[in-house]
């Protein structure tokens, strides 16, 4: 499941922000209740970031005429750190379940291991870092991001991989 659909509910779409408009739509409290409860007892196996650019263009709109989607890349790990783990509805190890683990083995693909003479793939992070999400951490043109400008908790360090170290 996305991230955003279980870290915002349609509360946050009281002011049309286009930054919030998804397809399908985000969800009363109450379903985003359920959805929790679904990534703890195992019903939901992986969480995504549910990256969807979108240039400025096709958000700088009216909410009805806004392409929807979402930034989900940059934040993913700050997002998820501050809407579920620090809130209890599911603890670290869990996330590294639904977002690294439970994927690569739906796909078939080998587990990610560290071991003398193996090529290393890792990402590194860190849930005290305090950081402001500003268009200077974007890759890209697009900017649809809700949380452009937010003071976030948790940031992704960087990620060693190929033989090489990159900066996040």
């Amino acid at each position: 499941i996305p991230l955003a659909y279980v870290a915002f509910d349609d509360r946050v779409l009281s002011e049309f922000d286009p930054a919030y408009k998804l397809s399908p739509p985000l969800r009363h409290r109450r379903q985003v209740e359920q959805l929790h409860q679904f990534l703890q007892d195992g019903t939901i196996q992986v969480l995504t970031t549910g990256h969807r650019a979108q240039e400025a263009e096709s958000k700088d709109l009216d909410f009805v005429v806004s392409a929807p989607g979402m930034l989900g890349l940059q934040t993913y790990f700050a997002l998820s750190y501050q809407s579920l783990i620090e809130k209890n509805i599911i603890d670290l190890s869990r996330w590294v379940e639904l977002s690294s683990l439970n994927p690569r083995a739906i796909l078939k693909l080998p587990p990610a291991t560290i071991a003398v003479g193996a090529e290393a793939e890792i990402t590194l992070f860190s849930p005290d870092i305090q950081w402001t999400f500003t268009k200077a951490h974007l890759f890209s043109p697009a900017v649809n991001s809700p949380l452009l400008g937010k003071t976030l908790k948790g940031k992704a360090i960087g990620i060693f991989a190929k033989g090489r170290w990159h900066s996040a």
